[in-house]
């Protein structure tokens, strides 16, 4: 549907190492969306969205009956770019065909290939969330929050654009709600950028806690100047007895974000242990590391 703008296949790299004044700005620039609650209201899709024949409606099954059903992202996009004003910013990305359009569009219609990956991972870890506090951050379409709600998880989604938020992770929720009631009780969704979310939900995470004991994140490394932001998140969220788990792509070829750069900040905070759990190195090189305070 929408491309970064960069080429998968490894032939040129400009993955090296760069040096970073790795600094966080004493305020989010204006330019990047203030976090919002986004509550669980009337979204794009109607009825059909819940028909099991429905074109809208896919499916992540494993083995045995464990599934978490989605929405198609590209039908979506094709929705809201048929009834959205021109001014919209998945409109934007669309006319621009980009999967980024920093600080206006950051890829949360696509499911990324890491997803799955972690996903995966988790899967044939047997990793269980039951009864723990998730927090998928930069969540998309809401895979990885899913596969920990599924299991007694209560989770935080959390996508730049809220426009993904109300038409495809919170649709998502509703496709595999475990609650008897129409709005799970389970599940809270917040937009914009990190370091306002940091801002705005300070008081209500003041305590260890009232942390999550796991934040899942896919393909949220590609841009080196929001790995402090990152950061910060995850030093302000996670319980100090709690685990993330990161996956990305080795490079992100034409943008400059790669792991090597992203663990050099994290060995240079000298907060968290960060480990390398899993690695494709077929094609596309990608990795899942876990991060643990020290």
């Amino acid at each position: 549907m929408f491309t970064f703008g960069f080429s998968d296949d490894g032939t040129e790299s400009d993955c090296e190492t760069e040096k970073h004044n790795f600094e966080l700005p004493e305020k989010t620039t204006p330019s990047w969306k203030e976090c919002e609650e986004i509550p669980i209201g009337p979204n794009l899709l109607h009825s059909e969205l819940f028909d099991e024949q429905s074109d809208y409606m896919l499916k992540i099954e494993f083995e045995d009956t464990f599934v978490i059903k989605h929405v198609s992202p590209e039908i979506v996009a094709e929705i809201i770019c048929k009834t959205q004003n021109a001014d919209d910013t998945i409109v934007k990305a669309e006319q621009q065909h980009s999967d980024l359009v920093p600080a206006v569009y950051e890829g949360g219609l696509k499911i990324w290939q890491c997803t799955y990956d972690i996903l995966n991972h988790l899967y044939q870890k047997e990793i269980n969330f039951k009864g723990q506090k998730v927090l998928d951050l930069g969540c998309g379409a809401g895979i990885l929050g899913l596969y920990a709600y599924k299991q007694g998880a209560k989770v935080c989604f959390q996508d730049y654009n809220p426009e993904v938020l109300k038409h495809v992770t919170i649709p998502n929720v509703l496709l595999n709600n475990r609650e008897d009631t129409d709005t799970p009780k389970d599940c809270r969704f917040f937009s914009g950028d990190w370091q306002s979310f940091i801002e705005v939900t300070a008081e209500e995470f003041d305590s260890d806690d009232k942390l999550f004991d796991c934040i899942l994140t896919s393909e949220t490394i590609y841009n080196c100047e929001n790995y402090v932001k990152l950061n910060q998140v995850f030093k302000s969220r996670l319980k100090k007895s709690g685990i993330i788990y990161l996956g990305a792509k080795t490079c992100y070829f034409g943008i400059g974000g790669n792991m090597r750069c992203f663990e050099d900040m994290i060995k240079a905070d000298d907060i968290f242990k960060i480990e390398k759990v899993w690695e494709n190195t077929e094609g596309v090189n990608r990795e899942i590391v876990t991060l643990k305070f020290k």
